[in-house]
């Protein structure tokens, strides 16, 4: 699995075997125009390194995302 921010802070995945980077989608907004998952959310943090495992993380939403390589996270916004 690879995450991928793009430069406008949406947030995109790519599971398994899929060619491509699917945007993913807020579960909690319940209109009929579903937001887009992105750091504009007080629920969506920063990649980070894990001091006791030296794995790297993101947490969003209610999920933790963990990678063994920081490659696995593509972060194209600027600082």
């Amino acid at each position: 699995m690879k995450i991928r921010i793009n430069k406008y802070g949406l947030l995109s995945i790519l599971r398994g075997k899929e060619r491509n980077f699917i945007k993913q989608s807020c579960p909690y907004d319940n209109s009929d125009n579903r937001g887009n998952c992105g750091d504009w959310c007080p629920l969506f943090g920063d990649p980070y390194q894990n001091d006791l495992t030296l794995k790297y993380q993101m947490d969003i939403c209610k999920k933790t995302f963990i990678f063994s390589d920081l490659k696995d996270i593509i972060d194209e916004r600027e600082e």
